[in-house]
C-alpha cells in the first residue's frame, strides 16, 4: 500500500508531501510551493532524482540550478529577454545576468496548489494547479497550469497542462530540469536517436544545426555536455551503476528536443526534455501557440 504524508516546514518554500510504500524501499517527495516540483526519487536504497536537502541549503541549490524544476511558458534561455509576437515586442526579466538572458520560464518558484489526490494499493495519483493573471509585462498571457503525478513502484507519469484563459493567442513552450545521480559517472551511458545539435554563441543561444559532436550510445567517462539535441524520437535512455532509466515524452514530434548538462561536480547529469529549442520565442524552433480557451496536455513517463 502507498502513503502519502504531507511534511509542515517554518519556511513554506519547504513543505513537501512524500510518498513511500508500507513495504518497499521507496520514497518520492514533492514540494508544491517549489514550483510543483520533484525533488527526491528513492528506490531500493538507491537515490536517482539529485534533488535539493530540504533546508536553506536546499533552496540555494534550486535557484541556482533549477533542480528538477518545470519550466513554462518557456525552457532554456530567451536572448537579452527579448522577443516579438503577432507584430508586439515583449520584454522578459532577465534572471541569468552573467549572460543577459531570460532563463526557464518563472513557474519554478511558485505555490501550486494540491486540486486532486488519490492514494490506492498500486498507486498514488497527485494534481498541482497555478494560476497566472498576466501581471508580467514581459508575458501579459493569462493561463491555468495544471502537473500531474501518477507514481508507481517502476514507473512516474508526469502531465504538465497548459490552457490559454486570456482573450489573444499565447506563445509557450515546455520543459523539465531533472538531474539524475551517477555513482561512477565516467562509466555511466547516455542514449537516444539524435540527427543534430545546435550550435551555441558565446550566450547559449542556437545559431545554428550541426552535426552530431559525440556517437550516440555515449559513455559520459571525461565528457562535458551543455547542448541542446534533435532527437528522431521522443525516448531517452541512462544507464550508471545501481539503475537504468528509460524517459519517453509525448506528443512525439518531427523535432524532439533534449538538453543534456553535465555539472563540473562529475556526479549527475541533467536530462532535460523540451517541446522546442532554446530561445523558442525568437527563432520559433517548436514554438507552440494556443488560442484563447485552447488546451495543450505534455506527458512525460519515467520508468526505472
Amino acid at each position: 500500500m502507498f502513503i502519502l504524508s504531507k511534511h509542515p516546514h517554518s519556511n513554506p518554500a519547504l513543505e513537501s508531501l512524500m510518498v513511500s510504500h508500507e513495504t518497499e524501499n521507496f520514497e518520492v517527495r514533492l514540494y508544491p510551493n517549489l514550483g510543483a516540483s520533484l525533488q527526491e526519487f528513492v528506490k531500493n536504497n538507491v537515490q536517482i532524482i539529485d534533488g535539493i536537502t530540504n533546508d536553506e541549503a536546499g533552496l540555494e541549490t534550486y535557484k541556482n540550478r533549477y533542480t528538477s524544476s518545470w519550466l513554462f511558458p518557456f525552457p532554456n534561455r530567451i536572448s537579452n529577454g527579448k522577443y516579438t509576437f503577432e507584430n508586439n515586442n515583449y520584454e522578459l526579466d532577465i534572471n541569468e545576468k552573467a549572460l543577459n538572458n531570460a532563463l526557464h520560464g518563472f513557474v519554478f518558484n511558485k505555490h501550486f496548489k494540491l486540486i486532486e489526490e488519490n492514494t490506492s494499493e498500486d498507486s498514488v495519483f497527485l494534481k498541482f494547479h497555478y494560476t497566472y493573471t498576466g501581471e508580467l509585462a514581459g508575458f501579459p498571457f493569462p493561463f491555468q497550469l495544471n502537473i500531474s503525478y501518477r507514481i508507481t513502484l517502476n514507473d512516474i507519469d508526469m502531465t504538465m497542462e497548459a490552457k490559454n484563459t486570456g482573450t489573444s493567442n499565447m506563445p509557450f513552450g515546455m520543459g523539465w530540469h531533472p538531474y539524475f545521480k551517477a555513482n561512477q559517472f565516467a562509466e555511466s551511458v547516455l542514449n537516444f536517436e539524435a540527427f543534430s545539435q545546435y550550435e551555441v554563441d558565446n550566450k547559449m543561444i542556437p545559431t545554428r544545426e550541426m552535426q552530431l559532436a559525440h556517437e550516440l550510445p555515449l559513455t559520459l567517462e571525461d565528457t562535458f555536455l551543455d547542448d541542446c539535441f534533435l532527437a528522431k524520437t521522443a525516448s531517452t535512455t541512462y544507464k550508471t551503476d545501481g539503475y537504468n532509466l528509460k524517459i519517453d515524452f509525448k506528443p512525439e514530434n518531427e523535432k524532439n528536443f533534449i538538453q543534456c548538462y553535465t555539472p563540473p561536480t562529475r556526479d549527475c547529469i541533467a536530462i532535460e526534455p523540451m517541446t522546442c529549442a532554446p530561445d523558442v520565442f525568437n527563432n520559433g524552433d517548436g514554438l507552440l501557440v494556443l488560442e484563447p480557451n485552447e488546451s495543450y496536455r505534455w506527458q512525460i513517463k519515467m520508468s526505472v
